[in-house]
């Protein structure tokens, strides 16, 4: 267990994970409520009794897990900017956070903001691909990944017609209608994997994310 609050900082995943195992939610709410994210759940949680289980609590650990490769040095400089964020961003992200399906989308939420606050990513661009991941279900975000494997020019028999639309529709796809012949493999509507998709891509990558049973 860290054994000072003020070093939680150093691994947020594993002591949200140390203070959940065997105790309740007020008995641990002191130490979590100084973690970003978690210090507004727990807030609603004595106010209004929001949080029933450690589910929240669980989805915010695996968030956390995207630091798992930072440096002691970039933790510390990323945890100070995201403790100085506006209530208003926090709350986003943590109702973002609480509607996932899967835990798995919990660590790239994690991965976004860690770029975002890194300034790896511009601030319209990470709110857009947050709202992506709310859209989209695990399953979907590992079919896009796996669009790239046929290049940049996509035909629709790969993605699939219900897929495509989806993925334009969140700016990740555009239509290709005026490809050379020379570049066709067949009949059919094509699609170019856009700038922003392959950068969300990217940002999916280093999250590792995995088909479910």
């Amino acid at each position: 267990m860290i054994e000072k609050v003020s070093d939680i900082w150093q691994d947020p995943a594993e002591a949200i994970g140390e203070l959940l195992i065997g105790k309740s939610l007020e008995q641990t709410a002191p130490a979590l409520s100084q973690i970003p994210l978690l210090s507004v759940a727990i807030a609603a949680y004595k106010s209004k009794g929001a949080i029933s289980d450690y589910l929240l609590a669980r989805k915010v650990q695996k968030f956390y897990t995207a630091w798992d490769d930072l440096s002691d040095h970039e933790r510390r400089e990323i945890y100070q900017k995201f403790q100085k964020k506006p209530k208003a961003f926090i709350e986003k992200l943590l109702f973002i956070l609480a509607q996932q399906e899967d835990l798995q989308k919990c660590k790239l939420l994690g991965v976004l903001t860690t770029s975002y606050l890194r300034g790896q990513l511009k601030r319209a661009e990470y709110l857009d691909f947050i709202e992506t991941v709310a859209h989209l279900t695990l399953r979907d975000v590992l079919l896009l990944c796996k669009l790239v494997d046929y290049g940049v020019i996509v035909p629709e028999r790969k993605v699939g017609e219900r897929y495509a639309s989806l993925f334009v529709s969140r700016g990740l796809l555009a239509s290709e209608p005026h490809l050379p012949p020379e570049q066709r493999s067949g009949r059919g509507r094509y699609y170019r994997i856009t700038t922003l998709g392959e950068r969300f891509i990217a940002q999916a990558a280093q999250s590792k994310l995995k088909e479910t049973a």
